[in-house]
């Protein structure tokens, strides 16, 4: 379709996050579907020095998040496919030298390899809802992300309906029976936190909620939530461990599937008495676990730190360049409503009033040129003599497939 017909192997670096892998898992389920070649998927790990990165219980951060990514892969059915791997890095380096060393793993492991970084995966998935229809992808990932590969034992099976079922009371009785009910995805985040859910807009989304008399918020969050405020809960996505899921963190760990599942719950039967859906979306910051939601096509809406520009974030410039997060955030408007964060506050609450109303027309931004090579490219390391050089090359006409749908999404 958009790839060469022979095997690739998608480069997830080493990271303090695991969202990204809601991308990857997302394709591999509409591949699968549609009867087309599944990538492998190599996720990065490394012993890095105490001070890097935080260290979670006896893991170090980059190697849980790689086995939370993994678990959840291998829960769908795509252990075979998505496998930790080690990479060698004496210290904490910037990610464009993670992305390198992970490649370097991956060519020890496969000499062949032809690599591409995993941010493609969005880039695919979009350019496929451009061809197949939104509607059509959203059902295929929706089936797939709530649908476990292997039956759960039946005490697994057991605690974690109760889970779903005490989580969904919480939820439903957070308001009046006809009132409606939108979903705050909070994120707090060491990783990307221009990107965090914090700050005078989001007070401001909640004091405009709180002026609607038949709207009500709940809160999705990672920790626990402070005494002030009693309508959260833990989303669980985030790996925490309770009665459904084993302590090491490698065994039947299910918290995201339990978590977009009680999403498609919510969507499916938060309705009031006439048959009118309650369930209004959810909101937040741009991040890997809000876009999984908006991958099974729930309504959502994010807000996103748009670079402005090559060298930092300011407003007040009018550049076309956009990083590579930028365009794959512009490109996930195929799946969801996407803003851009401002340093008005009330901007947001405007913006959340319109999307609201059904009414918000999405990004209106100065179109980046052209896309991000880490789109367009495949890494091999062809044999040539006593020594082996990396080459990157393009992937005929993908670039201008994804930059005709890049522009679309800045300018609509």
């Amino acid at each position: 379709m958009f790839l060469p017909d022979d095997t690739f192997t998608f480069n997830h670096p080493p990271l303090n996050s695991s969202g990204d892998i809601y991308h990857t898992v997302a394709l591999l389920l509409v591949l699968k579907h549609l009867g087309l070649p599944l990538p492998k998927v190599r996720v990065g790990y490394f012993d890095v020095p105490d001070g890097c990165f935080k260290t979670e219980g006896k893991l170090k951060a980059t190697e849980l998040h790689a086995t939370r990514a993994t678990s959840f892969a291998s829960a769908l059915g795509f252990d075979a496919q998505v496998q930790m791997i080690k990479v060698n890095l004496p210290r904490c380096v910037r990610i464009n030298s993670r992305l390198k060393a992970t490649r370097e793993a991956i060519f020890r492991e496969d000499s062949s390899a032809k690599v591409l970084d995993q941010k493609v995966s969005t880039g695919l998935l979009a350019l496929i809802a451009d061809h197949l229809g939104s509607t059509a992808v959203t059902d295929i990932i929706r089936t797939g992300f709530t649908t476990y590969a292997s039956p759960l034992t039946t005490q697994l099976d057991a605690a974690s309906k109760r889970w779903l079922d005490d989580e969904y009371e919480k939820v439903r009785k957070h308001a009046a029976p006809d009132a409606q009910i939108v979903i705050f995805h909070e994120r707090l985040a060491d990783n990307q936190n221009q990107n965090n859910s914090t700050g005078r807009a989001f007070d401001a989304i909640r004091k405009k909620i709180k002026a609607l008399a038949n709207v009500r918020q709940f809160t999705f969050r990672a920790g626990p939530a402070p005494t002030s405020w009693p309508n959260s809960s833990r989303s669980r996505a985030y790996g925490d461990c309770d009665e459904t899921c084993s302590k090491g963190l490698t065994e039947h760990c299910v918290h995201q599937v339990r978590y977009l599942q009680l999403l498609a719950r919510l969507k499916r039967e938060l309705i009031t008495h006439d048959g009118g859906s309650r369930f209004l979306g959810i909101y937040g910051s741009s991040s890997g676990t809000l876009d999984a939601p908006s991958f099974m096509g729930l309504r959502a809406l994010s807000f996103h730190q748009f670079a402005d520009g090559p060298h930092g974030r300011n407003e007040s410039r009018r550049d076309t360049v956009r990083n590579a997060q930028d365009q794959r955030e512009a490109l996930m408007s195929c799946f969801k409503s996407v803003a851009a964060k401002t340093q008005r506050h009330k901007d947001a609450a405007d913006i959340f009033a319109q999307w609201m109303a059904g009414s918000y027309e999405g990004l209106k931004l100065v179109a980046t040129p052209s896309v991000d090579r880490v789109y367009t490219q495949v890494h091999t390391r062809p044999r040539k003599g006593r020594r082996s050089r990396e080459v990157a090359k393009d992937i005929a006409g993908i670039d201008k497939k994804l930059c005709t749908l890049l522009r679309r999404c800045l300018t609509r």
